[in-house]
């Protein structure tokens, strides 16, 4: 029985029977309407007493009514909902209605159902909705339609279309104009209306091929001519005995190398002035006796040791005579060692043997005030070097820090090279900075208690101080080694003061010391191997610097002041950590060093605010200690079992992780409640107000799954699983819930598994039957044998490449000939080109045959090319092997060849396409796309109407996730139904059909 259909009303049946009677009339016209509602939510099914539609969205008047074509008893009217309508928000269409022009309901029916969306939803859609009514007596209906004000549909035009093509209502053709026109086989008409056959053009090559022309002959065969004489310069015919005899003449018996002008051009570098090119290289060139060379000319430096009459060049000669590095004698009196550059005056070594203001002083640029030489060198950075040896051993260097300019020399500092011992004592009289003794790198040796010494320090120690030239940062860095350990500062000494103060750097003490190494660490409890508990410890005058440690023991005596919040065992060793000290603010760790489990326990301990007065924040550190229980505000579970966690997180309410799961008392489908990965165990016999459409038997125990939950949208998905152990009953469904508590509606679907339960019907992809006969006698398919099809059988076209025993679509013969017609290239891909390459040239087989040593073959289609009488608007082409006759070109032909896009040679051919279609003759390919968005059932509507019917859709996904089912079902020339059996899917389609 058909599940959607259309029929007439028991208003519609009296008026039709008045109308029979004279007694009335039914008039369709362009004040008739027809209206479309949404059933109320479910598909209704026609019935003739209705009066109105169940529940009516959308009235307008009818677009047009006619008399079906194909069936002369079935009357077409058609609606259109134009895409701004509706204005607000968008309807289902499940059910639709006629009136006639008095306001009488004739007919109602169902549909498939669709969607109009409205354009304030951001979608916009033309819907055109046709209602065919099979009326017994059809002249009982009058049609009286304004044209004026019909839409065309793309039905309609391509109806209409379609009926002009297969007519013969077209002109014929002219000299002027394309038309038809008829076929003649004369060889003797001079009509301009009638097109020559190809057996007409045979007719008249085969007189005349027979036979060559006076004038540019295509000779055949092997043609001979007398051999003309040696020197003979005229028109004469010239054989090939005549070319090899002046070839072989010209040759003259050249070498095989050199026998041809290319040879004998590749072997003069291709230069034309070969002569003056090698004369004029000749004479850039000197000669081997006295040559006068000029410019800067260059040959190998010899090695130093050599003596023989290889020339010499100015870095042997420089190398051969340069001096040893000169002996000055004494540097003279009030001179600066700045001035003395690397130059032919001071280049050498100088000595200098008096200390005074006048010679050796640091004012003088010396780099300490005693004796010693002064070496002066051209080389190094900017080519300029000093070096001082002192008589005390002390050796000092420097370099010029730019090129050398005698009117501002600029040197860099200098630099001691050396060691630093020395068994010096300081004077006790002298400060730790004094100028006098720390003004170059020095080592003293230490006794006795001093003022600058860091506290605790009595003598005994080794100071070695590094001076920094030139500058006050870091000017002065000092080590201290003690028996107790190793001390230093640097600082900025202050020269205007001759160093009296000294501007020590932070981080130390009041004179700058400060401790390093492991002493250092030792100090702060870092790096000790036996580490003794301090105590006692006063919580608000504790004083520790970053990264300090300290031991400590947990008592009421031990520890004085202490913050609320920490729980030791009394006696428990804790170490303090410090993490953060910075004014009134410190940030200590403490750490147990029990062994024992449930002691270990860490705390974080901010101290804030003056000592006396302070503040403590206190924080535990989780850890796997059991007297760690991570509480849920902290992301823990706050319990220390499975099942207290479970409890913590509500999992026992959402049935996950139960041993044993028991089914509840009873389930009302109206007023349960769900959540997201919710599961229930429920038996059916206890279930209220359960879908009707629910399959399982009253003592099922089935698992109920929420598997989506949308509590403010009333909107809810669950899958319901059988726990029967028996096969038949294994039934996988899902319903989706909507509405509020008490008028919940239910949507079911069936998801099919391997149980013997299922057994996939032809609407869902399957074949609805579980046995092989069953299923093809569902189908209608053709056996694999010998099937005997009919209709317009459609396959999938092969590719190009396929050579097998595939089915040929129509598709893959003609890309096959096309493929032929167009692979010639585009100089050479009509015959007019390939004449005038060949034929064109009144002399071509005189040039060819000058041009060349050997003889070209005569091409017999050429020949019979040269034959033919060309004329306007005529074509050669080929009727045998070589054999070529003339046709008309007719002027369709020349404006399909002149056309220069695709879609104009289709305009010519009558191939239409549009957006999401393709139409090749009788053939209609559409396609498109689905969205599944909140739904598992989606009507499609064709982009256009199959004129006749469709033969085959096909639904896929379109790259979601892969296990999903497809289908098409309820398929109609204007559209068809598609199914997934999940939703929030996206999918694509593809039909065939005339």
């Amino acid at each position: 029985m058909a599940k959607f259909k259309t029929i007439i009303t028991t208003a519609g049946a009296a008026k039709i029977a008045a109308v029979l009677a004279g007694t009335a009339s039914i008039v369709l016209d362009n004040t008739a309407k027809m209206a479309v509602g949404d059933g109320g939510g479910t598909l209704p099914t026609p019935n003739p007493a209705q009066t109105k539609l169940v529940r009516e969205v959308y009235r307008a008047p009818i677009n047009r009514a006619s008399i079906d074509a194909s069936d002369p008893k079935n009357i077409v009217v058609e609606l259109v909902i134009p895409p701004e309508k509706p204005e607000t928000s968008g309807f289902w269409i499940r059910e639709m209605a006629l009136y006639d022009a008095a306001g009488t309901l004739l007919a109602v029916g169902n549909m498939a159902e669709t969607y109009k969306p409205s354009l304030s939803e951001g979608a916009g859609r033309k819907m055109v909705i046709r209602m065919v009514i099979a009326v017994s007596e059809v002249n009982a209906i009058t049609i009286t339609m304004d044209t004026s004000t019909v839409m065309a549909t793309q039905d309609y035009v391509d109806s209409e279309i379609d009926k002009h093509a297969k007519s013969r209502n077209h002109p014929d053709a002219t000299l002027t104009a394309k038309g038809f026109t008829q076929l003649s086989s004369s060889t003797t008409s001079i009509s301009e209306t009638l097109a020559a056959t190809p057996k007409a053009v045979k007719t008249v090559m085969d007189e005349a091929k027979l036979k060559a022309p006076l004038a540019s002959p295509a000779l055949t065969g092997t043609p001979t001519a007398p051999t003309a004489a040696a020197g003979n310069n005229s028109q004469q015919l010239a054989n090939t005995q005549f070319v090899m005899t002046a070839i072989a003449a010209l040759v003259n018996s050249s070498p095989g190398a050199l026998d041809t002008l290319s040879e004998l051009a590749a072997a003069l570098g291709n230069d034309p002035n070969f002569a003056t090119t090698m004369l004029n290289a000749l004479a850039a060139k000197a000669p081997l006796a006295s040559p006068a060379l000029t410019g800067k000319p260059t040959a190998p430096t010899a090695p130093q040791a050599s003596n023989d009459t290889q020339l010499a060049t100015t870095e042997f000669v420089t190398r051969a005579v340069a001096p040893a590095l000169l002996v000055r004698g004494s540097i003279p009196a009030s001179s600066h060692l700045n001035n003395f550059g690397p130059t032919s005056d001071y280049t050498g070594v100088w000595s200098q043997s008096s200390v005074s203001a006048t010679a050796a002083d640091i004012a003088n640029g010396y780099p300490a005030a005693e004796r010693g030489v002064l070496e002066v060198f051209a080389g190094g950075r900017n080519n300029g070097t000093q070096r001082y040896t002192t008589d005390g051993g002390r050796i000092f260097i420097r370099w010029l820090n730019a090129v050398w300019n005698a009117a501002s020399p600029s040197w860099s500092d200098w630099t001691e090279v050396g060691g630093l011992s020395s068994n010096t004592v300081l004077p006790a009289s002298a400060t730790l900075s004094d100028a006098a003794y720390f003004a170059q790198n020095q080592t003293y040796v230490l006794s006795g208690s001093r003022s600058d010494l860091p506290a605790g320090i009595n003598g005994n120690a080794v100071i070695m101080s590094i001076r920094r030239q030139g500058g006050t940062i870091a000017g002065l860095n000092q080590l201290l080694f003690t028996t107790v350990g190793t001390y230093e500062r640097h600082g900025a000494p202050n020269a205007t003061t001759g160093w009296t103060s000294v501007s020590w750097y932070p981080g130390g003490d009041a004179n700058g010391w400060r401790l390093i190494g492991a002493d250092a660490m030792a100090a702060i409890g870092i790096g000790q191997s036996n580490v003794a508990p301090t105590d006692p410890i006063d919580w608000q005058q504790i004083d520790m610097v970053t990264g300090q440690k300290r031991l400590t023991t947990y008592t009421a005596t031990a520890w004085l002041n202490p913050p609320t919040g920490i729980t030791y065992n009394s006696g428990t060793n804790v170490d303090i950590t410090c993490v953060i000290n910075q004014p009134n603010r410190l940030v200590l760790r403490l750490t147990s060093n029990a062994q024992s489990n449930g002691n270990r326990a860490e705390y974080v301990v901010t101290c804030t605010g003056a000592k006396g007065s302070r503040n403590f924040t206190v924080v535990q550190s989780f850890n796997n200690d059991s007297s760690t229980v991570i509480p849920l505000a902290n992301g823990g579970l706050g319990e220390t079992t499975p099942e207290g966690g479970r409890k913590t997180l509500g999992f026992d309410d959402l049935g996950i992780g139960i041993a044993t799961q028991l089914p509840v008392s009873s389930f009302d489908w109206q007023q349960a409640d769900f959540k997201s990965g919710q599961k229930l165990l429920v038996n059916v016999t206890g279930w209220l107000n359960a879908p009707a459409e629910l399959k399982f038997l009253s003592g099922d125990v089935v698992n109920i799954e929420c598997v989506i939950c949308r509590t403010a949208n009333n909107r809810y998905s669950v899958r319901i699983t059988s726990q029967s152990p028996t096969s038949g009953f294994n039934y996988d469904q899902t319903v989706v819930i909507s509405g509020a508590k008490g008028s919940r509606t239910f949507f079911v679907m069936q998801n099919f598994n391997s149980a013997s339960s299922t057994v996939v019907p032809v609407v869902n992809g399957g074949t609805g039957s579980s046995t092989p006969a069953g299923g093809l006698a569902n189908l209608g398919g053709a056996p694999l044998v010998s099937p005997a099809l009919t209709g317009i059988p459609t396959a999938p076209t092969p590719a190009q490449t396929v050579n097998n025993t595939q089915i040929a679509t129509t598709a893959f013969v003609k890309a096959a000939i096309a493929a032929i017609v167009n692979g010639s290239p585009a100089a050479l891909d009509t015959l007019k080109e390939l004449a005038d390459a060949l034929g064109g040239d009144a002399n071509f087989s005189t040039t060819v045959l000058n041009a060349l040593s050997g003889k070209q073959p005569i091409n017999a289609a050429l020949t019979s090319l040269s034959g033919l009488t060309g004329a306007a608007d005529k074509l050669p082409y080929f009727v045998g092997k070589d054999l070529l006759v003339l046709s008309d070109f007719t002027a369709f032909a020349r404006t399909l060849l002149s056309r220069n896009s695709a879609a104009l040679v289709r305009a010519d051919l009558n191939i239409l396409t549009g957006p999401g279609w393709y139409k090749l003759g009788d053939l209609l390919i559409q396609y498109g796309t689905i969205d599944f968005t909140n739904t598992t059932t989606k009507t499609i509507n064709f982009p256009i109407r199959y004129p006749t019917k469709v033969d085959q859709v096909i639904v896929s996904d379109a790259g979601w996730g892969g296990g999903n089912m497809w289908g098409a079902t309820e398929q109609q020339p204007i559209g068809f139904t598609a199914h997934v059996n999940v939703s929030e899917e996206g999918g694509q389609w593809i039909s065939f059909g005339r």
